[in-house]
């Protein structure tokens, strides 16, 4: 082993000799240490050089920077290299070729992966990056990230377009909506309770008592009237039994029964009722009324195809038909006592009469008064048609026959006071009415020929001849009582007047017989 210290002496020696020297020494030997020029060598057969430092002494390499890994070149020179001890440090513990294990990581930057990949974070949690961008977990499992999965618009938007189930406590239990998009519990009802609308509810439904079906073609139930007069016109209103307040859903209903529109069938409908219904008589509009003269107004319902209208008139129409109406118009033109009338003209409709108005107007057309007898109800209740309207009247004669009305007229029966100044009968009520009348007059032997006429006068204007008993033919001996009459029957409207004529057409102008048994006049008012 060589000597270092003998050859750092040698060298300490020499240094001087070679320095300021311009001799040049082929080679100088010490021991085993050759120095050759700028080559240092040993003569040791092993070719091993030995350094060894004693003590504390150290080489110092003058040309190699201080803190760096020095390394030799590629001509065995040693170099100072970038490395620093420190950064050589960090190569402790590394067990395999550093460039083989950073072949098996992924950049930074746009790192791709295959196979399984393996982190420590939480298993079975949705990935998400924290705040300094780092990945970490959430709360989210895997499984509940994957109830994503299929969804096709943003989630809370979804989630605010339902409804929450908790709204529902009860069985039974439905939604409603109370405004748009403002869905509300409506609470079940009770056994044997339905739905139906209801506008006054805040839900707009209810749950109500159903109603009952019809019972037959002639039911009428929760049915009232009620009448008011404004600007000289007429209004008559649909309402509950109460005669007050407008129908309504549910038990608060009008429930009319009706037969079929189509005369043919047999079967009936149940109608509904179920909101304000009414029908106003214009001002100027008299349906066939007399200024002054009492008068009957018959109330009907008419079906239009399921819809319940009102109509009125002054004729009763049988309930067993069907019937085409006739618009009131608004503009004061519904002046026949013969006509049905409604809002609007309906074709073949079925009809039920629900009702009657007695009334007299001052002014025929200027409705000033609301009525003085109002009922509701079917046609059971109360009479048909015209009342049961009769009056008869006798003459004693005595009266000069021309072309005369008879004014000699004294009623024995006159249930509604008809009759005045002995000569005119006036109508007490709108419908059919049986008009039967004689009146004889005595022809005396010097006369054999006489004819005459009985006439039958509505409002003044003759409206029907009786036939003639006696005309033309020739009687002798002592007066003989020859008589003429008429019986017919007619339709009269309230108000109207009636007078019974006798017009002798030949020979002188006779007088009437003194005898009741021969001059005699009867009406009777009888049901449609």
């Amino acid at each position: 082993m060589v000597n270092f210290q003998k050859i750092l002496i040698a060298f300490i020696l020499l240094f001087p000799i070679l320095v300021f020297s311009q001799v040049r020494m082929p080679r100088l030997d010490v021991d085993n240490l050759r120095l050759d020029g700028n080559t240092l060598s040993t003569t040791n057969t092993n070719g091993d050089l030995t350094l060894d430092l004693n003590g504390t002494g150290k080489i110092l390499f003058t040309d190699l920077t201080s803190n760096t890994v020095p390394y030799l070149d590629s001509s065995k020179y040693l170099t100072s290299s970038a490395v620093t001890p420190t950064e050589l440090g960090y190569l402790s513990g590394v067990t395999s070729a550093i460039q083989t294990q950073f072949g098996l990581k992924a950049p930074l930057a746009s790192p791709t992966f295959s196979g399984t990949i393996t982190t420590p974070l939480t298993a079975s949690r949705a990935v998400i990056t924290g705040a300094s961008s780092q990945l970490s977990v959430s709360s989210v499992t895997s499984t509940e990230l994957g109830y994503v999965s299929g969804v096709t618009s943003a989630v809370q938007t979804q989630l605010n377009d339902k409804t929450l189930k908790s709204t529902l406590t009860t069985k039974g239990d439905i939604y409603a909506a109370t405004a748009s998009s403002t869905p509300a519990r409506v609470a079940v009802g009770t056994d044997g309770q339905v739905l139906t609308a209801d506008s006054a509810s805040s839900p707009g439904v209810k749950w109500s008592d159903p109603a009952a079906a019809a019972s037959s073609i002639y039911e009428l139930s929760n049915l009232g009237l009620s009448t008011s007069v404004a600007s000289s016109a007429l209004t008559i209103r649909l309402k509950q039994s109460d005669g007050s307040t407008d129908p309504s859903t549910g038990s608060s209903a009008v429930k009319i029964g009706f037969r079929s529109s189509t005369t043919t069938s047999g079967s009936y409908s149940q109608r509904s009722v179920t909101s304000a219904l009414s029908i106003v008589i214009s001002s100027g509009s008299t349906l066939g009324q007399k200024s002054g003269a009492a008068s009957r107004v018959y109330i009907y319902a008419i079906d239009n195809a399921g819809t319940v209208e009102l109509a009125v008139s002054q004729k009763y129409f049988d309930e067993s038909n069907v019937v085409s109406t006739t618009a009131e118009g608004g503009a004061g033109a519904a002046d026949s006592a013969t006509a049905i009338y409604s809002t609007t003209a309906r074709t073949n409709v079925s009809l039920r009469i629900i009702g009657y108005l007695d009334n007299t107007q001052t002014t025929a057309g200027t409705w000033a008064s609301a009525g003085s007898i109002l009922f509701s109800g079917s046609s059971s209740h109360f009479p048909r048609g015209t009342e049961d309207v009769k009056f008869s009247a006798t003459s004693d004669g005595g009266q000069s026959i021309g072309d005369t009305v008879i004014n000699d007229w004294i009623a024995s029966t006159d249930t509604h006071v008809g009759l005045s100044g002995g000569t005119t009968w006036t109508v007490p009520r709108t419908g059919w009415y049986t008009i039967a009348a004689t009146y004889s007059v005595d022809v005396p032997a010097s006369q054999p020929a006489v004819g005459f006429w009985a006439k039958l006068k509505i409002n003044g204007s003759i409206a029907r001849r009786g036939w003639t008993w006696g005309s033309n033919v020739t009687y002798s001996g002592a007066t003989t009582p020859i008589g003429s009459g008429i019986s017919t029957d007619y339709y009269l409207v309230a108000g109207d007047t009636i007078q019974i004529q006798i017009e002798q057409n030949s020979g002188s102008n006779r007088t009437g017989t003194g005898s009741t048994e021969y001059n005699w006049w009867t009406i009777h008012g009888h049901a449609n």
